[in-house]
């Protein structure tokens, strides 16, 4: 009678420690594939900046020249916004932006604003938004300008709908111009 209720204890105790074992390797394969997840994502975002850095630095210097880029966004982001620096720094504040032009920064996101108008003069000047996780990854992608006067050429942000972003380079030899494909 000893040796069956210590067999029933024994398998018990093997139970709890096989579950105890499944639930650490459930745990920590969620958390590999998650990081994994994470790690992929900072690629392709490293992938989307080197591509379109190497767009613009190549058709920079190629004087009159046009080419229809289309950006695929990245992970979850769904805008990407260019941002003229030598313009935005004719304007220390928002204020003065939309006192000078009469134009609106509403459809800015508020993060970017405080960038571009950064008195320390923030070297950045794409950003990828995803409003859903509240989340804005800046960069540097070499020197343009913008032609979009909704915003006095300061910058255009483009939401990715259905597909890809799609902007125009255009080469003026020593920079880029970056504008809506029409």
């Amino acid at each position: 009678m000893k040796a069956r209720k210590a067999q029933l204890l024994g398998q018990i105790m093997m139970m709890i420690l096989a579950a105890i074992i499944i639930i650490m390797i459930l745990y920590f394969g969620y958390k590999a594939i998650v990081t994994l997840g994470s790690k992929a994502c900072n690629v392709e975002i490293v992938r989307f900046q080197k591509d379109l850095s190497d767009s613009v630095d190549k058709i920079g210097i190629d004087y009159k020249s046009q080419v229809k880029k289309q950006l695929s966004l990245p992970c979850s982001y769904v805008e990407v916004c260019f941002i003229n620096l030598e313009k935005a720094r004719q304007y220390p504040t928002p204020a003065s932006y939309e006192t000078a032009t009469g134009k609106s920064l509403s459809d800015l996101n508020p993060i970017i604003q405080n960038a571009v108008f950064d008195p320390q003069g923030q070297e950045t000047n794409v950003y990828l938004v995803d409003p859903k996780k509240g989340d804005i990854q800046q960069a540097y992608i070499g020197n343009f300008t913008i032609d979009y006067p909704a915003t006095n050429d300061v910058y255009y942000c483009a939401r990715a709908a259905e597909g890809p972003v799609i902007i125009k380079l255009e080469g003026l030899g020593d920079r880029a111009r970056i504008s809506p494909w029409e």
